[in-house]
């Protein structure tokens, strides 16, 4: 990049740029130089395709110019858009969408994007880092110290915390309708954050439902319930009903044990339909020309009821037969 475009550049705030193709990387930004870099100034962490691993040294070759751009004017101070349009280059994998249609791309087959504490709501893969596991892999890095290449080498993880980081490109996804509301971006580390997820209805995927499906799908279980519960009422009252009639039927009887193979039948009446008297009036006159009225009795036969109840088997006894007397003892 010419000192030219940058002092250009530099003078308009904020800058936005846009990657509307696929950039393909050279094949040295995967291996030596370019590749995983070690830098000391920067404790010695290691970065895939530093851009700026020492003052004076940028690596521009492994980025697409509007990104290798948009970075050094960031790290000079000058304030960056995120780019308007984004496709992300060979080997990366979009990360969200986070907030409208606002994605972020890390490195393919890596473990994920850690975003920064203090990212802005509309912008929350700014300052992020793409992160991936290295520990007990062998990798060929290259080290920098505070001023050049220092060496290249077969590097292996000792801890199983330790991770190489790799810069995210964050923009606006090229051809992508504008989404309302947040998706959720799971994050797989110590630094993951969360956002909660929330789509209308017209921007439901054909693999989910709509809200017209998720409440049709309600009101069916809600009427099945009530259902099931009408159902289960109307069978505990029919059966309270025969329950309540039948002691209605046998109230003298409430308690009575029923005896079953017997030869002979056992029989009882109901007491509340047998026969008893009914009261009456009877008007007459006295001697001494006295009205009275007398209050009698006519025994009315009522209609009778006769039950069956069986009986216990007889138990089995046994009898002994005496012997006979001699006979030739006389009897008196």
């Amino acid at each position: 990049m010419s000192p030219a475009a940058l002092t250009a550049a530099s003078a308009t705030l904020p800058s936005a740029f846009a990657i509307t193709t696929t950039f393909t990387a050279p094949t040295q930004c995967a291996q030596s130089v370019g590749g995983l870099t070690m830098l000391e100034n920067d404790g010695f962490r290691i970065w895939l395709n530093a851009p700026l691993p020492v003052p004076g040294t940028t690596v521009s070759s492994c980025y697409p110019d509007q990104f290798i751009l948009s970075f050094l004017l960031q790290t000079g101070g000058t304030s960056q858009a995120p780019f308007s349009a984004l496709v992300c280059p060979d080997g990366y994998t979009t990360q969200g969408p986070f907030t409208s249609n606002y994605i972020a791309c890390c490195p393919s087959g890596w473990d994920g994007f850690a975003p920064a504490s203090n990212a802005p709501p509309d912008r929350p893969a700014f300052g992020g880092t793409c992160f991936t596991n290295i520990y007990n892999v062998p990798i060929q890095i290259t080290s920098y110290d505070n001023s050049a290449i220092k060496a290249s080498s077969i590097f292996t993880a000792t801890g199983t915390s330790d991770q190489a980081y790799a810069y995210p490109y964050e923009g606006f996804a090229l051809g992508v309708a504008v989404l309302k509301g947040t998706t959720t971006s799971s994050q797989a580390t110590a630094t993951s954050t969360t956002v909660s997820t929330t789509f209308d209805e017209t921007d439901v995927g054909s693999g989910n439902m709509s809200r017209g499906a998720v409440a049709g799908l309600v009101l069916g279980l809600l009427s099945l319930v009530f259902f099931v519960v009408a159902f289960v009422i109307f069978a505990l009252n029919y059966r309270r009903k025969r329950l309540t009639d039948r002691k209605k039927q046998f109230s003298f009887y409430d308690s009575h044990i029923r005896l079953t193979d017997s030869p002979t039948p056992m029989l009882y009446m109901d007491r509340n339909e047998r026969e008893s008297p009914d009261a009456g009036s009877y008007a007459g006159r006295l001697d001494d020309k006295k009205d009275i009225i007398t209050r009698v009795e006519v025994a009315a036969p009522r209609p009778r009821t006769v039950y069956e109840m069986e009986a216990m088997e007889l138990p089995v006894t046994k009898t002994k037969q005496l012997p006979e007397p001699p006979k030739d003892i006389e009897l008196p």
